[in-house]
């Protein structure tokens, strides 16, 4: 596929994967709406400031590994609502057949590129005989937001749109303003208007959706684990690459944003822009780290090919995914691994050993944590993820579950008072209790902050930002001491990568209990009834 990246028309991504209801398209002409603002997470280099602050904070190797992977999701950030005019060459969908005519909305995708894949419910059938832009079959027109000046009209509304989102798309809607904008499109084909530029298509087009790798790398090893990952963002690439042993290999990656992999041939493994596995895949370990509500199914997938699944969190944003999951372990054994990093820090180690809790003695959990404002079209937000309970509050509930060797839950409680800010109780059966105010307003400076203190009867430990450590008692301050905060993110993916090496088991069973617990919680906070 060829794209439009930093105003340079480039060849060498692989194209969209053509998911159910879905059409590919030959794009003839493509005409830019708007741009799409207040998506991702991204800092400026103005931005001094901040790093300096988490230099001090994460140390520059921990800093220097996230500008470069946020510097290079420059060209995955530049998102455009634009229109276009093509033929359909491939589809999924009962309503078009290859080779149908067709305007179309590119709701969240770069500048330009060649050949598009977009649902159904954003594409208009244009009549046999219509309008097609007069250039060789090797260039396609673009026009920018100045050249043409169309108004998106109830369209904008869409800008961002993603078949994984679960926004509400109203397809009636969508028809009229295409067939709006698709008269435009067609007046602009004939040459009322200047393109831009015309753009060739060189080498002539061919779809290619994934690319094996161009090495043999750990194939050849059969004491290798051999895994696949599954969401390439900018945690994948700062904490999960850089932390596997040697004995895991990455031989796969999948990501759905072509111009989130880069071009095709920059990699030395296999590349797919795939939501999930193919048919010919059975890797010894799968890593999911890509939007929410797709974690289970892929690890259902792994489990399936009797691989194991190493699953960031959260685990499931549902109930159903959440009993599926759980029966695929108990039939098929503990091979899954949660992402949960406050299991793997050193801090633990120090609390319990300053706490010293008796055999099931409740330890009571209190803390106040602080997320940062998220953009208003991140994925996060999107209706598939659920609320910030499951997008981050799940690390503090599982936290203390752990700590508590995850014990029935005996009730819970959630309150959201009217500036967003949550209030979250629970209460186990050995009757230790948990707390949580969480929010998003206060300071960025940092980033994401947490206070947690951890109490038995007599002796308190409080842990901040996963840093700094003070234990005491009735007598004396016990311990005092500090860890790198971001040191458990590694070490969980050191001792998980380890672990899948040596065949050890997964998590217990037992452990999903703090999923059920948020999904608890969350069913609560919309309304629900507990199941």
């Amino acid at each position: 596929m060829h794209a439009l990246v930093d105003g340079k028309w480039e060849e060498g991504y692989l194209d969209y994967h053509l998911r159910a209801d879905s059409l590919r398209i030959d794009v003839e002409l493509w005409t830019v709406l708007s741009s799409i603002e207040n998506q991702y997470v991204s800092y400026s280099t103005s931005d001094w400031r901040k790093v300096w602050n988490y230099l001090w904070d994460v140390g520059p190797y921990a800093v220097f590994k996230k500008i470069v992977s946020r510097l290079n999701e420059r060209g995955r950030n530049d998102k455009r609502l634009s229109v276009g005019l093509g033929e359909v060459v491939d589809s999924t969908s009962d309503q078009f057949e290859a080779g149908t005519s067709v305007a179309f909305l590119a709701y969240n995708h770069p500048p330009c590129v060649d050949r598009i894949v977009v649902d159904e419910r954003f594409a208009v059938a244009r009549d046999d005989d219509g309008v097609r832009p007069r250039t060789p079959e090797d260039e396609l027109l673009f026009f920018d937001e100045a050249a043409t000046r169309l108004e998106a009209g109830r369209l904008e509304r869409y800008a961002g749109w993603s078949p994984f989102s679960d926004w509400n798309v109203d397809a009636t809607e969508v028809e009229t303003e295409l067939d709006r904008l698709a008269r435009e499109l067609e007046r602009y084909a004939t040459g009322v208007g200047e393109p831009s530029r015309r753009l060739s298509i060189e080498p002539a087009r061919t779809t290619c959706e994934r690319r094996a790798a161009s090495i043999t790398g750990a194939s050849a090893d059969p004491e290798t684990t051999e895994a696949i990952l599954y969401g390439l963002g900018n945690y994948a690439k700062s904490v999960v690459q850089p932390n596997l042993v040697d004995d895991v290999q990455l031989t796969g990656i999948h990501e759905l944003d072509p111009l989130q992999l880069g071009r095709a041939d920059d990699w030395d493994r296999a590349v797919d822009t795939a939501g999930e596995m193919r048919d010919d895949e059975s890797p010894d370990a799968v890593f999911a780290a890509g939007y929410h509500h797709t974690h289970t199914p892929i690890a259902l997938q792994a489990l399936e090919r009797g691989a194991q699944a190493v699953v960031e969190k959260p685990l499931c944003t549902s109930y159903e995914q959440l009993e599926r999951l759980r029966s695929a372990i108990e039939r098929e054994g503990r091979h899954v691994f949660a992402g949960f990093h406050k299991r793997y820090s050193p801090l633990n180690d120090w609390l319990m050993e300053d706490l010293d809790p008796a055999p099931d003695q409740p330890l009571h959990y209190a803390c106040i944590v602080y997320e940062i404002p998220l953009p208003e079209l991140h994925w996060y937000n999107w209706p598939a993820s659920g609320s910030r309970l499951v997008s981050n509050g799940c690390h503090w509930l599982d936290h203390f579950m752990y700590l508590n060797d995850y014990l029935p839950v005996r009730e819970c409680g959630v309150m959201q008072a009217s500036h967003g800010e949550l209030t979250v109780m629970a209460e186990l059966d050995n009757g230790a209790s948990f707390s949580m105010t969480l929010t998003d307003r206060g300071s960025p400076r940092l980033g994401v902050r947490d206070h947690v203190e951890v109490r038995t009867d007599d002796a308190t430990a409080t842990l901040v930002d996963n840093a700094e450590y003070r234990s005491e008692n009735a007598h004396t301050v016990i311990r005092r001491d500090e860890i790198d905060g971001m040191a458990s993110y590694a070490d969980m993916y050191r001792t998980i990568s380890s672990e899948l090496a040596a065949g050890e088991p997964g998590d217990p069973v037992r452990s999903l209990r703090s999923t059920k617990l948020m999904l608890d919680l969350e069913r609560q906070l919309q309304g629900g009834e507990v199941r």
